[in-house]
């Protein structure tokens, strides 16, 4: 896991240049504080940072060099370079280093850009041709590892793992893209498009490459695409479920490949106790060592899931669980760098228990962690799935098997901090609206154009509007303090088996996920919980303990975000907004305000 960074320009690489790229690797040195490097040709030059994982010797520096040919930037693991290493030394190959970065060069070069099909992990790269002068830049499937470029009508081009690193360019102006705010404020998507919340900066594509050369042309090439299966039965649950066991097994296994320590994150849902219980059966099975688990707790509220991160380390065996509980006062003194560190505005004060777990995770010397993300996306975890196979039961003539569902069902809905808004989803999923809000957004900023209503809801998920905006928050909190977060439930063998099952398979009598509650190990607490949660914050008591902070930025000469939020409506009924801060998107509004500051962004 490092920072990369890169200018490509056909004309020259200037002096200028060079300097910006020394800047830029500086940006992100969060992301790599082992070692830096730069590499400059006569078209491209190269940043980077380094986080040394696998082979942590001065062998793993970057840019790195192959074959006197391939100059790479990289950052990312790609997990089964061992398995492609034999492969490419039966075929002549020769390796240096002990690096998965000198496989992806001899990977490319024998596969040219198929290589990417064969490679399991995360990454976002650039790998530049001497000989052939030209520049190559690839994403991994589901965009767990972000990169972004700026591109001038010239064809020169900027590119970074963070946007701040592009924004070191005094030439890139500060300006709001206000299609992206309007979709933010009413509703709440975020990373759900290439367009950024700043104008002329782009997400590069995930599941993607292009090619820079003399031609100047900017041109995404595909090399993955999601087979999704929305037929409903399902009778041969037993059989996948061992399947679906044993591609997770290999999933977690791949990913404690590691040269440093490996610790996990324990919420108590199913997600993280099923990474939890797999670790601990591989570490067992290695000479009974143990790892270290981190949970966030709140003592006290409604949502607090120690009694289920209990259970499951009294399970495991397991003794060393670091629990944090932030405050509402730490949160607000920490909340400016936190948004500096996301380069982008947030849904929610949940961003910050990721920032603040991975605070305590490098406290304690761990720079490689395994997460529970993807999961629900992959496995019809929200509750959007379930009102979708209901309409699907019911417009098939499943009467008797759609109100059992609804019925089985009823135990997920009654799980949020904001039971209003849980309300409101529901309708709006029952009844085939998006959930938006509109009071205090100013005109036309109320009336977004994006439209996510169509039924195709498990690859609008996993490709626009929920794990995109996980990924970036999840990427930013852990390499803020320099730690890998490694995502097994997005293996890409898991992912495609995963969402090639009928929904029956996943939802099943109530049960959400159900052929992973059929496959997995859990203390059968966990197993049989219906309730979801994650790691919630206490947003609801956060928002009104810091009620005279919040009021102070509206009432500020200078709030920024006057063209898109009604800020004298909102401090005419403060007394009534502060009393139920969960019926407008009040944090939504303080993030977007707190943002256009903290980067000088102009409207």
């Amino acid at each position: 896991m490092c920072g990369i960074c890169g200018i490509w320009d056909y004309e020259k690489i200037t002096d200028r240049e060079r300097k910006l790229i020394g800047t830029m690797n500086s940006s992100q040195a969060h992301r790599g504080p082992d070692d830096e490097g730069e590499y400059y040709g006569t078209h491209a030059a190269l940043g980077h940072r380094r986080l040394s994982i696998i082979d942590l010797t001065k062998a793993g520096h970057q840019p790195l060099c192959y074959m006197d040919r391939f100059w790479i930037s990289y950052n990312g693991e790609i997990y089964n370079y061992i398995e492609i290493k034999r492969h490419l030394e039966e075929k002549g190959y020769t390796f240096k280093t002990g690096t998965d970065t000198e496989v992806i060069c001899a990977a490319y070069d024998f596969w040219g850009t198929e290589c990417f099909k064969r490679f399991n992990g995360f990454w976002a790269l650039a790998i530049y041709d001497v000989k052939e002068e030209r520049l190559c830049l690839s994403r991994d499937r589901y965009g767990v590892k972000p990169l972004y470029y700026y591109r001038e009508k010239n064809g020169r081009f900027v590119f970074a793992s963070e946007i701040k690193a592009i924004l070191c360019d005094s030439r890139i102006e500060r300006k709001v893209n206000r299609e992206v705010i309007a979709d933010y404020l009413v509703y709440g998507l975020t990373d759900h498009t290439e367009k950024t919340f700043f104008q002329n900066i782009y997400a590069f594509p995930a599941a993607a490459y292009t090619v820079l050369d003399k031609k100047n042309e900017l041109k995404f090439h595909s090399y993955y695409k999601l087979k999704i299966n929305y037929n409903l039965e399902d009778n041969e649950i037993k059989e996948k479920a061992r399947k679906f066991r044993n591609l997770f097994k290999k999933s977690v296994e791949l990913r404690l490949r590691s040269d440093v320590e490996i610790g996990a994150c324990l919420s108590g849902g199913l997600d993280s106790s099923a990474i939890v219980c797999m670790m601990n059966r591989f570490y067992k099975e290695d000479g009974n060592k143990e790892f270290k688990t981190f949970s966030a707790c709140f003592e006290g509220f409604r949502l607090d899931e120690s009694e289920y991160i209990n259970e499951v380390l009294k399970y495991a065996n397991l003794h060393g669980n670091n629990k944090v509980s932030p405050t509402a006062k730490e949160f607000w003194a920490d909340l400016d760098n936190l948004i500096f560190l996301q380069d982008q505005p947030f849904l929610s004060a949940g961003a910050y228990l990721g920032y603040y777990l991975m605070k305590a995770v490098n406290a304690k010397g761990i720079k490689v962690m395994l997460d529970g993300q993807g999961a629900d996306e992959i496995l019809c975890g929200y509750r959007k799935a379930r009102i979708y196979l209901i309409k699907q039961l019911l417009k098939n003539g499943k009467i008797v098997s759609a109100l059992r569902e609804g019925i089985f069902s009823i135990g997920q809905f009654a799980t949020s901090d904001d039971l209003y808004s849980d309300i409101r989803k529901i309708y709006g999923l029952l009844f085939g609206k998006n959930e938006n809000h509109s009071l205090y957004i100013k005109e036309p900023y109320a009336k977004p154009s994006y439209d996510y209503s169509n039924g195709d809801f498990i690859r609008n998920d996993i490709s626009k509007i929920s794990l995109p905006g996980i990924l970036r928050i999840v990427d930013r909190n852990s390499m803020a303090f320099s730690v890998e977060d490694r995502l097994p439930f997005l293996d890409y063998n898991l992912v495609d088996f995963s969402i090639s099952l009928p929904l029956q398979s996943k939802i099943k009598n109530g049960w959400s996920k159900y052929i992973m509650r059929c496959a997995l190990e859990f203390p059968q607490k966990i197993r049989y919980r219906k309730t979801k949660i994650g790691f919630v914050p206490p947003e609801v008591r956060w928002l009104e303990e810091l009620h005279v902070q919040l009021y102070k930025v509206f009432s500020n000469e200078n709030f920024r975000a006057d063209e898109f939020i009604d800020r004298d409506g909102i401090l005419q009924n403060w007394d009534k907004i502060v009393c139920n801060p969960e019926q407008i998107p009040l944090f939504r509004f303080i993030c977007l305000e707190k943002w256009m500051q903290v980067y000088n962004v102009k409207s």
